[in-house]
């Protein structure tokens, strides 16, 4: 277990990335240059990798291979070199439905290929990683996600329902390519505290994609980062395509 001890200004950084679907006509590019040139500037970071990095469309989901602006070789490609810079941060890399479309076709995990080429844990459902800060323990519970939700009301319910069986005090989950948090009581040996959820966002423009096609909500490319300080207090940051300019 990681154990960080932090003064000043410092912050341990949870730093969540996924649903990039690299290989799609609607993969917004600039951004995720955008969340790389920040990764590295994010010191004391865990990077949790969460699933649907790459698009990887068969020729079984109608015409979708065929939108592809790159094919599988050289997303997967892009993905690891991209990932590799940041290898010693990465705390675990999440398969996603995208990946998992070969996982059913040809029985090849190409998500778990990529970690392990990374040399990082890999997880096919959720992920449980404990760490402390200034000698507060937290339980950071992490996977891509399942089923759907088109509102953010619905999505609030979704992870407080997804994740009522799961003993943590952060949840994180992708997939559904909204960016929010939000926060819940329960009852500690210490009293009241806090638990922190994040749905963790997409690098997917809207515009001429699926989401449109489907009358789906319009929503902006966005990460989340969640900061720790030195005396355990957490705050999330949303980073938003619509307040940068690139």
């Amino acid at each position: 277990m990681d154990e960080y001890k932090i003064k000043s200004n410092e912050t341990v950084s949870l730093c969540f990335v996924g649903d990039i679907h690299c290989g799609s006509q609607q993969f917004d590019s600039e951004f995720f240059e955008y969340w790389i040139q920040n990764m590295k500037r994010t010191s004391n970071k865990r990077i949790y990798v969460m699933g649907d990095c790459l698009e990887a469309a068969t020729k079984r989901l109608g015409n979708s291979s065929f939108r592809q602006e790159i094919d599988v070789n050289d997303q997967r490609q892009f993905i690891v070199e991209t990932l590799e810079q940041f290898s010693d941060d990465i705390v675990v890399y999440h398969d996603g439905n995208h990946e998992n479309r070969l996982s059913k076709e040809f029985d090849y995990d190409i998500a778990k290929d990529m970690a392990r080429e990374l040399g990082v844990s890999y997880c096919k459902g959720a992920n449980i990683d404990t760490f402390t800060v200034n000698g507060k323990e937290y339980n950071v519970s992490t996977a891509h996600g399942k089923g759907s939700a088109s509102r953010r009301d619905l999505i609030i319910g979704k992870l407080l329902r997804d994740t009522a069986k799961i003993d943590a005090n952060i949840y994180a989950r992708g997939h559904l390519h909204h960016s929010l948090n939000f926060t819940d009581y329960y009852k500690s040996k210490n009293g009241l505290e806090r638990k922190y959820y994040l749905c963790t966002g997409s690098f997917l423009k809207y515009s001429g994609g699926y989401a449109q096609e489907m009358q789906l909500n319009e929503v902006s490319p966005a990460y989340q980062i969640l900061n720790i300080n030195r005396n355990q207090k957490i705050q999330i940051t949303e980073v938003d395509s619509l307040d940068y300019e690139f």
